[in-house]
This record gives C-alpha cells, structure tokens and sequence, in this order.
C-alpha cells in the first residue's frame, strides 16, 4: 500500500516535467519550420527536449527484458 501512495505521489510530483519535457519536444520537433522570431522563443527549451528524450529512451532501455 505504501509503495502505491509513494509511486502515485511520484507521478504527481514529476507530472509538470513530464508535460514541459513532451511540450519541448514538440517544439523541437516544430523547429525547422519556425520563423526567426518563433525560433528564438523556442531556443531555450531544446536542452529540456534533449534531456526527456535521453530519460525516455533510458526508461525504455531499462525496461527491455
């Protein structure tokens, strides 16, 4: 019961990184087809999408069997 509380609380807890992180890599994804003004806005969120990328891909590696 413990471990339920402690993994939903987690969920809660990281929910706006996650959303920042996916919102990113939209952006990201978005990026080469940006007017100048919409790439300097978006610049600062790469490093996010870098490293939500990097955190999926680990969680997916690690959940291979």
């Amino acid at each position: 019961m413990t471990k339920i509380i402690a993994t939903i609380a987690l969920v809660i807890f990281m929910l706006p990184f996650l959303v920042q992180g996916l919102v990113s890599i939209y952006l990201l994804a978005k990026y080469p087809f940006m007017s100048e003004h919409e790439k300097r806005e978006a610049e600062p969120m790469i490093p996010y999408a870098m490293i939500t990328i990097g955190v999926i891909a680990l969680g997916v590696w690690m959940g291979m069997d």
